[in-house]
């Protein structure tokens, strides 16, 4: 930028006289600036739609419909929750049971479930279950969503670590059921199962456990209140426990290489 300035010889200072690029260095210049800046961000978010504002355990779901489901197609049962939800994909022994109790019509299953969802906030890719994404955003996501007749919530435990009182858990979880509702005839509640210290590492379970006993009661005020199935995993688990011995606390011990009564053997011949 050229410019020409003034030396006074009473200051130490410059004094810009002329300038070729004013505009560069005035107010209104950056008022404009910040205003197209905002202008843009306000249009490449348009394309997500009211979808992106859909809580992510909902995104994958249809609407349920009023019309009567047939009894020739198996029911469908999602599952939702946080990471103990998550980790049921692993084992298949709700889906045995299930197919034990029933075997003339065997229920479909989708787990649904998220690592680290809570009643409070749900992340999820920006094209999760979504389509037709222009860019900048990510691919559409092809996979067509779910109309589920039986909705499995199963959270409360991630949350009794949150700094929240059970009172915003309660809230927030009540509200996280009324958006289910819409997506399934039949809504099953599930409270969490109590901390454990199964490696003896000391954890304050006392403490812990009265915080998830607050969330599990929550839960199981929503269920009353609403009129809802509740498997109440938090009663049954903690008379479990209570009865059985609590585990030692684990301290290393040096093993010997040497097996006591055994001799190493030779080496072999070449």
């Amino acid at each position: 930028m050229q410019s020409k300035a003034l030396l006074r010889p009473d200051e130490n200072t410059f004094r810009v006289t002329d300038c070729r690029y004013s505009a560069r260095c005035c107010h209104d210049f950056l008022w404009q600036a910040l205003f197209f800046v905002g202008v843009f961000l306000a249009l490449s978010a348009a394309p997500l739609g009211a979808a992106e504002a859909l809580p992510g355990a909902v995104r994958g779901l249809l609407p349920r419909s009023e019309v009567p489901p047939n009894p020739d197609s198996p029911p469908m049962i999602v599952i939702l929750g946080g990471t103990n939800a998550h980790e049921m994909q692993r084992h298949g022994y709700l889906e045995t049971l299930l197919a034990a109790a029933s075997p003339e019509s065997v229920p479909m299953m989708r787990n649904l479930a998220w690592q680290a969802d809570t009643v409070y906030r749900q992340q999820r890719p920006r094209n999760f279950f979504l389509g037709g994404l222009a860019p900048p955003n990510q691919d559409p996501d092809h996979r067509g969503r779910i109309a589920a007749d039986t909705i499995v919530l199963w959270m409360g435990q991630n949350e009794a670590l949150d700094a929240r009182s059970a009172e915003a858990f309660a809230e927030a979880y009540a509200d996280l059921v009324e958006q289910l509702r819409v997506y399934a005839q039949r809504l099953v509640l599930v409270a969490p199962v109590p901390f454990e210290d199964p490696l003896g590492l000391g954890i304050d379970l006392e403490k812990r456990n009265r915080r998830l006993a607050e969330n599990a009661e929550a839960i199981g005020k929503v269920a009353r209140e609403k009129h809802l199935d509740l498997v109440d995993l938090h009663a049954a688990a903690s008379r479990s426990t209570s009865t059985s011995p609590r585990p030692k606390s684990r301290t290393r011990q040096r093993r010997s290489s040497r097996t006591p009564g055994l001799r190493p053997r030779p080496p072999r011949p070449l």
